[in-house]
């Protein structure tokens, strides 16, 4: 298998480290650039996002919670009640909040909309606030953890 990715994207390093506590040898990272869309990454994946898996059989794969769950079959790591299915997902959207805002600070200062920072910083801290309050209930290791700490890395690099 090979997988699409960036080194910056969030999305890919949780794919990335999931692929390494597994002990998974056969997935091999392929380093693309999406805004340059590449003919490689439009051809299997008309959105031309990253990450991508691309199964054995050539066959695309896209969503990092789509390609974690496909991975992670049958293993202890793939293993998750709803609560903490629901828990990952808190996870993935506070990456997707704080893509936002790194793509926000990117415009000019005219460009740049107060309210949508205001709102966005708002969902971070209470996203942060509320997992700060569960997890001490967390028991196990599985990838909800892996989400949360990707999201925690990629909010200590991109907004300090």
């Amino acid at each position: 298998m090979k997988l699409l990715c960036t080194a910056t994207s969030p999305y890919a390093r949780k794919v990335r480290v999931l692929i390494r506590e597994l002990g998974r040898t056969d997935v091999e990272d392929q380093r693309v650039m999406p805004l340059d869309a590449p003919a490689e990454l439009i051809a299997v994946n008309p959105l031309a996002k990253v990450p991508t898996l691309l199964l054995d059989d050539g066959s695309p794969m896209n969503d990092s919670r789509v390609m974690c769950a496909y991975l992670a079959q049958g293993h202890p790591l793939g293993e998750m009640d709803w609560t903490a299915r629901t828990e990952a997902a808190w996870a993935e959207g506070l990456l997707d909040i704080a893509l936002q805002v790194v793509m926000e600070r990117r415009r000019t200062d005219a460009e740049i909309s107060p309210w949508w920072t205001s709102r966005w910083r708002d969902q971070i801290l209470r996203a942060v606030g509320a997992m700060g309050e569960r997890i001490a209930s967390f028991s196990g290791f599985c990838q909800r953890e892996i989400a949360w700490a990707v999201s925690l890395g990629y909010l200590d690099v991109r907004l300090p």
